[in-house]
């Protein structure tokens, strides 16, 4: 039986794409979900993403490395920054399915049936959001920047 817990992330990068730059700061949601002797990472926004490990550090980090993939991917494919912004924004839309399970593990973590020992907890309000902004003059002080929590908002 696999048990499910609901993650936010905090993901900041700096495209270079055919002739222009891109900064992309994401506000996501994700679910990880433990099975047996495999974690699973299932993008809820960004939807369409997934990745496993054989622990949870391992099955975020290649989440990342494969969302990285796939950034770098559109960067290669667009010519024009508004074709590389609607391609991401499709890939960050949001998983129905996994929004349900994440909303019921985020339940749990709430009353307290279930916890993630080691997890630093967000005891924020978190909306999903995503900003794309064409970068005019890039720099070398422009950075990458990720952070996972535990999804824990203060009860009502």
């Amino acid at each position: 039986m696999s048990t499910n817990y609901p993650l936010f992330m905090d993901f900041r990068l700096p495209v270079p794409c055919k002739g222009f730059w891109v900064g992309i700061t994401m506000r996501g949601r994700l679910l990880l979900e433990e099975d047996g002797d495999e974690f699973w990472v299932y993008g809820v926004n960004p939807g369409g993403i997934s990745a496993f490990g054989p622990n949870k550090d391992a099955a975020l980090n290649a989440f990342t490395v494969r969302l990285r993939e796939v950034v770098s991917d559109a960067a290669e494919a667009a010519d024009k920054f508004p074709t590389f912004k609607m391609e991401i924004e499709e890939s960050f839309a949001t998983n129905d399915e996994y929004a349900a399970l994440w909303e019921e593990a985020r339940k749990q973590i709430r009353e307290g049936t279930r916890d993630l020992p080691g997890m630093k907890r967000d005891e924020s309000e978190y909306e999903a959001s995503i900003l794309i902004e064409e970068i005019e003059k890039p720099n070398p002080t422009m950075s990458t920047s990720e952070r996972v929590t535990l999804a824990q908002p203060k009860a009502a």
